[in-house]
């Protein structure tokens, strides 16, 4: 069927993955697999799905935040947002900083007081020192915003504070850490570079539709 030419009817249209890595992995458990070389990560959680069956991830994407991530959840860490700083980013007595980085953010999808939420979270997470703590925060505080503008645009209200939806997702964040005891690699390069140097058993390449 061609696709409509129209932008409105494009924007109608409605996506589903045609290859998933339980595909791949039921179809190829028999060859005991050690490693999947995925250089289009993107936030399929392909990378997370192999890594639960204890085969060994190079992952790679353009994307900053799947890099963050990645390098948070898909690399093995012993490491989990700590009580202290999860207190610190949802404490309900902050003083909100003005605007600034996230004036524009969201457009019209996100609040002024959501906004300055993020710009707090900004300076608290900026100001963590160890790396892993600092990207397991960031991922949290993306969910956050992921969820804000979602429910917006499909109409659903909530009532959640943002320090108590924030406080969900880093408890969501910390349930998936995991160490399968492989050497897993996260990347932020060129994928065609870095297929030159890593041996695999298997490229899973499911690109952006």
């Amino acid at each position: 069927m061609p696709i409509p030419s129209k932008s409105k009817e494009l924007d109608r249209l409605s996506y589903t993955p045609e290859l998933s890595a339980s595909m791949v992995y039921t179809e190829l458990e028999r060859y005991h697999l050690d490693t999947i070389f995925d250089p289009l990560a993107s936030t399929s959680g392909a990378a997370g799905y192999f890594k639960l069956q204890n085969i060994r991830i190079i992952s790679n994407d353009f994307s900053l935040f799947t890099y963050v991530k990645g390098k948070a959840l898909w690399e093995n860490n012993v490491f989990f947002i700590p009580e202290e700083v999860l207190n610190v980013l949802t404490d309900t007595k902050a003083r909100l900083p003005k605007l600034d980085h996230y004036k524009k953010l969201g457009g019209i999808y996100l609040t002024d007081t959501e906004r300055k939420w993020l710009e707090y979270w900004r300076k608290v997470v900026n100001e963590i020192r160890e790396e892993y703590i600092r990207a397991l925060s960031e991922t949290a505080v993306c969910l956050v915003i992921d969820h804000w503008i979602t429910a917006k645009r499909f109409g659903e209200t909530f009532e959640w504070k943002p320090q108590d939806l924030l406080k969900f997702y880093i408890g969501h964040v910390n349930r998936n850490i995991l160490d399968n005891e492989e050497s897993n690699e996260m990347w932020l390069t060129d994928p065609t570079e870095l297929a030159e140097k890593s041996v695999a058993d298997v490229l899973f390449i499911n690109p952006p539709s």
